[in-house]
């Protein structure tokens, strides 16, 4: 609906989608290659660089594989989890990442551990099969079926993945103004 709107008021902009790792983004933004960009909990960190507005907090799933005791329960709480091995992120690809599954579990009252930071969605769920891992994550994620993993809903008031978008401060045209209301 925001690009109609905007395809509509602005007919003489040229729009180009691209599809980008939160880190690409974040590089792109700061080169001013892009205008705006939407950002995973990875954008609350760029509040003091960027200017940046919530457009929704949604609900974490677990990924766990399909033979993992937890598999089978309906939802997981943070604290089922202690012991387990977290797939994270590379901070290039995903700032803030662990970071954030770091402050969730110390929340839940353990120290989370990681077994390997995944390059990509698919990296990540096939390491969840593979290593027997876990990985907190959005709940549209699970618009990725993998064959051995099974997603959980997290039972965790304070566990919200914030979609955020970003944009450079300063920089302020008419349809960027428009696509931010």
């Amino acid at each position: 609906p925001a690009l109609g709107a905007l395809r509509k008021a602005h007919p003489e902009v040229k729009v180009t989608l691209l599809d980008m790792s939160p880190g690409e983004q974040i590089r792109a933004l700061r080169k001013g290659e892009l205008d705006i960009a939407l950002i995973g909990h990875a954008g609350t960190f760029l509040a003091r660089e960027f200017f940046v507005r919530r457009l929704a907090s949604l609900p974490v799933v677990v990924a766990l594989s399909a033979h993992h005791a937890l598999g089978a329960a309906p939802a997981v709480r943070l604290r089922d989890l202690k012991g387990e091995m977290f797939v994270g992120a590379p901070d290039s690809d995903m700032p803030g990442h662990n970071q954030w599954v770091r402050h969730l579990c110390r929340r839940a009252g353990f120290r989370a551990r990681f077994v390997q930071d995944a390059d990509s969605l698919a990296q990540g769920l096939s390491t969840i099969v593979t290593e027997d891992a876990v990985g907190l994550m959005p709940a549209y994620a699970t618009r990725h079926p993998v064959p051995g993993v099974v997603f959980r809903p997290l039972q965790d008031a304070a566990a919200k993945w914030d979609l955020v978008v970003a944009w450079q401060r300063g920089k302020s045209s008419a349809p960027l103004r428009l696509m931010l209301d």
